[in-house]
């Protein structure tokens, strides 16, 4: 037993190279080495534990963000991300996420500010300059918004969502040409990656119409919606395009695009008028009435159904081709 008890006080003797066997003095301090270590992996433990149970905490909070801004709860959303960024402040994902429920509040210049925050954070990525690019034309400055689209095209030359930005800045001020060419480089970019933005081309057919060319914005639209099922069809792309065919006097497959539009349970007054118009239009009253009937369920008190009623009542045909509201030539205003 004691010849078992000197070996294994021996033993970490023997794994030492032979100076330190012979010089006590290497060997004490092997020993100090190996002490400090033990406790240092023991001290190192704790802060391990808590590292992770920070980062679970993060996740769970980003996740829980995400998931009320899907569902609408903006406020909640935003408390939580703000838990987050507060929590972590070089978290360049917090900086972001917050910055976008600012932004869908409508608090445009504290969603700028935290912007700017996850910039200086990661200055090199060329989409967080677009993205501050978008809130500062939201909150019409168009030269910030330009200066932010300059940086993220030395960053990303292709970059597609840069492209875009670029066209709605050119877009605002008229220069309709430059902002079609733009608005075409963007989508080119984007189908290189396989991604299709249906904003950049519902914008790309509104300039069209408003440089004259009704033929060409219907396409552009048609090309958006032969993508979708028609279930999924979104609401603006078919209401655009039933714009379109009453302006080329169409009135029969403008009808049949805007009923699709009204068959979604939360459609839009304006694709309720714009079916009504067009089955009065072509001499449709009776379907006129029931597409007024049913958009009072919607919106009761909407005065301009209480006047598409009255011209069902006996107005003039004319009067109902004359209205502005037919026209879809409306400029981006910001």
């Amino acid at each position: 037993m004691a010849r078992a008890r000197s070996c294994s006080r021996l033993s970490f003797l023997e794994f030492l190279p032979l100076s330190f066997s012979a010089r006590p003095s290497c060997y004490a301090a092997a020993c100090l080495a190996l002490l400090a270590m033990t406790v240092g992996c023991q001290t190192l433990h704790p802060f391990r534990t808590s590292v992770h149970q920070k980062t679970s905490v993060l996740r769970e909070w980003t996740h829980s963000g995400l998931d009320a801004m899907q569902n609408g709860k903006l406020a909640q959303a935003r408390s939580l991300f703000n838990r987050a960024a507060n929590q972590s402040p070089q978290d360049v994902i917090a900086r972001v996420n917050l910055a976008r429920a600012d932004a869908r509040l409508g608090n445009l210049q504290e969603a700028t500010e935290h912007m700017r925050s996850a910039i200086e954070l990661d200055p090199a990525e060329s989409d967080l300059h677009v993205e501050l690019g978008e809130l500062c034309f939201q909150a019409s400055q168009p030269a910030e918004a330009t200066a932010c689209v300059a940086r993220a095209l030395e960053i990303s030359p292709r970059s597609a969502k840069a492209w875009g930005l670029k066209g709605k800045l050119s877009h605002g001020a008229g220069n309709l040409q430059q902002a079609l060419s733009e608005y075409q480089r963007s989508l080119s970019y984007s189908s290189t990656h396989g991604i299709h933005d249906d904003e950049t081309q519902m914008l790309m057919a509104q300039v069209y119409q408003q440089l004259g060319k009704p033929t060409r914005s219907l396409s552009t639209v048609e090309q958006l919606l032969s993508r979708y099922p028609r279930d999924r069809q979104p609401e603006n792309a078919l209401l655009a395009k039933g714009k379109t065919l009453m302006q080329l006097d169409q009135l029969g497959p403008a009808m049949d695009v805007l009923a699709i539009a009204c068959e979604r349970p939360d459609a839009s007054l304006e694709s309720h008028l714009r079916l009504g118009e067009a089955q009065l239009l072509s001499g449709h009253r009776a379907q006129a009435r029931q597409t007024i009937a049913q958009a009072r369920q919607q919106y009761p008190d909407e005065p301009l159904l209480a006047e598409l009623q009255t011209q069902l009542s006996g107005q003039d045909r004319t009067v109902i081709a004359g209205r502005e509201s037919i026209d879809v030539d409306g400029p981006i205003v910001r």
